[in-house]
């Protein structure tokens, strides 16, 4: 486990709760420079365990992990087993860092998967998760 400091969250949301609180995109949103990059955690604060990631639709982003929680289809097993046993009142929605250019987001993302140890104690499946095909290019 990390012991290194970490920043209190921007915005803590549970999941089982409305999701208005967290941004929206504005419309037209893109992953051109100059829009934001969203760095988000979902986490059992018990256990401190987190799944990190990052999007440039927090909301939407958030409402699609909810959606595949309830119907048993989300991708990390690890959440997903989670989820099944404890609910989604277990879990918040921690926004952690908003990062301008969305190019930026990567390396931020992997940053927060090291301080908060979401891979081998958390949620996150691997270290690669999220970083690959189009959604980075």
């Amino acid at each position: 486990m990390n012991n290194h400091p970490k920043p209190p969250p921007l915005i803590r949301v549970c999941l089982g709760s409305d999701l208005k609180q967290l941004p929206r995109s504005s419309e037209g949103w893109s992953f051109k420079r100059g829009h934001p990059c969203y760095i988000y955690s979902i986490c059992d604060p018990i256990n401190n365990r987190h799944y990190i990631g990052a999007t440039g639709c927090l909301r939407t982003r958030i409402q699609g992990h909810k959606s595949q929680l309830r119907r048993g289809t989300h991708s990390s097993k690890k959440l997903q087993e989670h989820f099944n046993k404890f609910g989604e009142n277990s879990l918040y929605v921690y926004l952690l860092e908003i990062v301008t250019p969305y190019q930026k987001g990567k390396s931020r993302e992997r940053y927060f998967h090291y301080l908060y140890d979401s891979i081998l104690d958390g949620f996150n499946r691997d270290p690669i998760s999220g970083f690959g095909g189009s959604f980075w290019s």
